[in-house]
C-alpha cells in the first residue's frame, strides 16, 4: 500500500524526534572497509540513521538487509557497525556513498524527503519505490547481531529503532559471531527465494541453525577422512578467543559436534579454550587474533591453561571474522611462531590443487584464483607459483577482492591478519566433478568447499576447514609453519604534509607520484637480496605506510631506514 501524503509527514515527524533525543558530535563519519566505526559513545545517533538506512535497502532489495554491530579487533570502547546485503555480502559501494551522506546530514527529514523525491543522486543506487512506503507481500526485514561490547545493546536498540520508524522490522539475533549474522542473513534469502509467498520463513531460521551446519559439515568431511591412525597431527589444539562473542559460540559448535560424533572422546579435535570470559572489559585485552598477529606475543593465560612450547594454538578476534595459528617454539620463548593468513589460504589452495590434479581436472576446466594484497610475503607468492596457484593482487578490503574472486570458478581471498574465505560457482564445481562424483577425491573437494563460509571471513568456520586439510595431510603445527618461511618484513609510517599528493596504482604496489620517489625504491629494491618494498598513503590520515622485506632482518631495516630518510628529507612536505 502506497503511504499518504499525511502517512509520510507522520512517519518524519517520528523520525525527527526520534534522531533529535541522540547526541550530534561535531565530526564526519566515515564508512570505510569495516563500515562505521570509532568510539562506541559517539555512535547512538550513527546507529539510530544506519537503521533507516538499512531499512530502506531492505524495501529496495527484495525485502532483506543485515546489520552487525561491532568493532572487531579494535579496543574494548571502541564500536561500530556493518550493513550488508541479502546474500550476505558486504554493502554495495554506491550504498555506502548514501549511507555515509544520511549519517551525516544536518537534516534527517529533509534528506529523506529529497532523497525520495529523486533530487539527491548517488550513481548506482536503485529507488524502485517510495522509501517510506512498507510493501505488504514481502515484509522488509533487516537481521541484527551484536559483539560482547558494552556500548553494543544500546547501539543495537538504536539500529532497531531507525529501522522500526522507516517502516521495516527489525529481527534481532543478539550475541552472534559476524560471519555467522551474515550467514543467516543469507540462509533466509535463499529460503525466501524457494518460498516466495511465504512471509513467515525469517521464522525458521535460527541462530543455533550455523553451528548445526558447521558441526555436520566437520563430520561430513571427518568421514571421508577415515579413522587411519595419524602419526604427526596433533588433535589437542589451545584456542584463544579473545574474549569476545566467539567463545559463546565454538562452545555451541564443540556441543553439537560431541553430539553427532557420538561423544567428545570421538571427536577427531580436543580443544581448550582459553581467554573465553565475556566481560566487556576483557575484550581484545593482550589477546585475540590481533594482539598475536600485529603484538607477536603469547596471549594472555597461556600458560596458565596448559600453553606449553609445541602445542598447537590458534587465536579469534573479537567478533571471530580473523584466525591467526600460532605455537611456542621453546619454553620461556615469548614471540610466538605465528601462521598468518597468507599460509593459512596457501594450505587450503594446495590442497584443492592436489585433489583436482589427482582427478585430471585442468584450471581450464575449472577455473581458480588466489587473491591477496600487495602486503604478502614474496616467499609466498613464490610458493603459490611452484604449486602452480594462480594469484592475483588487489588493494586492502573484501570489496576490492570479491569483484575478482567470483570471476573463477573457485576462488579465496585472504589478508596476513587472518581474515580471508574461499567462494565457489557450486554448478561449475558439481559440472567438473560429475564423472568422478564417487571418487573420494570429488567427495573432498566438495566436502572442503561446504565447511567455508562463503558470505565472509569465518574464524570457527576456517579452523574447522583447516583442522581436516591438517588431518587429512598428517601435518603437525611445525610442518604447517615451515610450509613455506617468510622473509623477515614490517610496516613502517611517514608523517607528510598532504598524503593526497602520493598516488599509487590500483593494487597499491607502486606509486605513480611522485614518480621519483618510486624510482629511489626501486633502485633500492633492486640492491637488496629478495628485496621488496612500496609505499602507499593511509586512507585516514596524512601519514604514508612502509611495507619492507629482505632476506635477512639486517638488510629489511636498512631497507626501510633509506626510504624513510628519503621521505623525511624530500617529501615530508611535498
Amino acid at each position: 500500500m502506497e503511504s499518504t501524503t499525511g502517512d509520510i509527514q507522520e512517519m518524519l515527524k517520528r523520525i525527527a524526534a526520534a534522531d533529535a533525543t541522540y547526541k550530534a558530535f561535531d565530526k564526519r563519519f566515515a564508512y570505510g572497509t569495516a563500515g562505521f566505526r570509532t568510539l562506541g559513545e559517539t555512535l547512538d545517533r550513527v546507529c539510530f540513521r544506519a537503521g533507516v538506512l538499512a531499512g530502506i535497502r531492505a524495501k529496495m532489495d527484495h525485502g532483506l538487509a543485515g546489520v552487525m554491530v561491532t568493532a572487531s579487533h579494535n579496543p574494548k570502547q571502541d564500536n561500530g557497525l556493518k550493513i550488508f546485503e541479502k546474500d550476505g555480502a558486504m554493502l554495495e559501494g554506491p550504498w555506502e556513498k548514501l549511507a555515509e551522506s544520511l549519517v551525516n546530514t544536518d537534516d534527517l527529514p529533509a534528506f529523506l524527503t529529497s532523497l525520495n523525491a529523486g533530487q539527491l543522486s548517488f550513481p548506482g543506487v536503485s529507488l524502485h519505490s517510495d522509501i517510506f512506503t512498507t510493501p505488504v507481500q514481502q515484509l522488509p526485514l533487516v537481521f541484527i547481531g551484536m559483539d560482547t561490547r558494552d556500548s553494543s545493546q544500546r547501539l543495537c536498540d538504536a539500529v532497531s529503532q531507525g529501522i522500526t520508524l522507516i517502516g521495516a522490522y527489525p529481527v534481532n539475533y543478539g550475541l552472534v559471531t559476524t560471519p555467522q549474522l551474515h550467514w543467516l542473513t543469507q540462509r533466509c534469502n535463499e529460503l525466501r527465494m524457494a518460498a516466495p509467498g511465504d512471509g513467515e520463513v525469517h521464522g525458521k531460521v535460527k541462530k543455533g541453525d550455523f553451528n548445526e551446519a558447521w558441526a555436520r559439515y566437520f563430520k561430513e568431511f571427518s568421514d571421508l577422512i577415515g579413522d587411519s591412525p595419524k602419526s604427526r597431527y596433533e588433535t589437542d589444539l589451545l584456542l584463544d578467543c579473545a574474549n569476545g562473542v566467539g567463545s559463546i559460540q565454538f562452545k555451541l559448535n564443540l556441543e553439537l559436534m560431541a553430539e553427532i560424533f557420538g561423544g567428545k572422546d570421538k571427536v577427531p579435535l580436543n580443544v581448550t579454550i582459553i581467554n573465553d570470559d565475556e566481560k566487556p572489559d576483557l575484550l581484545n585485552e593482550e589477546c585475540g587474533a590481533e594482539y598475536v598477529h600485529k603484538d607477536q606475543q603469547l596471549p594472555h593465560n597461556f600458560a596458565l591453561k596448559g600453553g606449553r612450547p609445541g602445542i598447537k594454538c590458534a587465536s579469534f578476534d573479537g567478533d571471530a571474522d580473523r584466525l591467526i595459528y600460532f605455537y611456542q617454539r621453546a619454553e620461556g620463548e615469548g614471540v610466538p611462531v605465528i601462521i598468518d593468513g597468507d599460509k593459512q589460504f596457501a594450505l587450503i589452495l594446495m590442497y584443492i590443487k592436489s585433489l583436482l590434479e589427482k582427478l585430471g581436472i585442468t584450471h581450464s576446466e575449472l577455473t581458480h584464483v588466489f587473491v591477496q594484497t600487495a602486503y604478502v610475503n614474496s616467499r609466498s607468492t613464490k610458493f603459490l607459483k611452484a604449486k602452480g596457484i594462480n594469484n592475483e593482487l588487489c588493494p586492502t578490503g573484501v570489496k576490492n577482492a570479491h569483484p575478482i574472486v567470483v570471476g573463477y570458478d573457485i576462488g579465496a581471498n585472504d589478508e596476513p591478519n587472518g581474515h580471508g574465505t574461499i567462494v565457489c560457482k557450486w554448478d561449475r564445481v558439481r559440472g567438473a566433478l560429475e564423472s568422478k562424483k564417487d571418487s573420494v577425491e570429488a567427495k573432498k573437494i566438495q566436502a572442503i568447499l561446504q565447511l567455508s563460509n562463503m558470505t565472509v571471513g569465518d574464524a570457527i568456520a576456517n579452523l574447522l576447514l583447516i583442522e581436516s586439510i591438517l588431518r587429512d595431510l598428517d601435518m603437525s603445527i611445525a610442518d604447517f609453519a615451515t610450509l613455506y618461511e617468510e622473509n623477515p618484513s614490517r610496516m613502517f609510517k611517514a608523517v607528510v604534509k598532504d598524503r593526497t599528493k602520493f598516488k599509487v596504482v590500483w593494487d597499491e604496489s607502486r606509486l605513480t607520484q611522485p614518480i621519483e620517489l618510486q624510482n629511489f625504491i626501486d633502485t633500492l629494491v633492486s640492491q637488496t637480496t629478495e628485496g621488496k618494498a612500496f609505499v602507499r598513503p593511509s586512507g585516514t590520515e596524512d601519514i604514508l605506510r612502509l611495507y619492507a622485506e629482505a632476506k635477512t632482518l639486517e638488510e629489511m631495516e636498512a631497507l626501510a631506514k633509506a626510504i624513510l630518510k628519503e621521505i623525511d628529507e624530500k617529501y615530508k612536505d611535498y
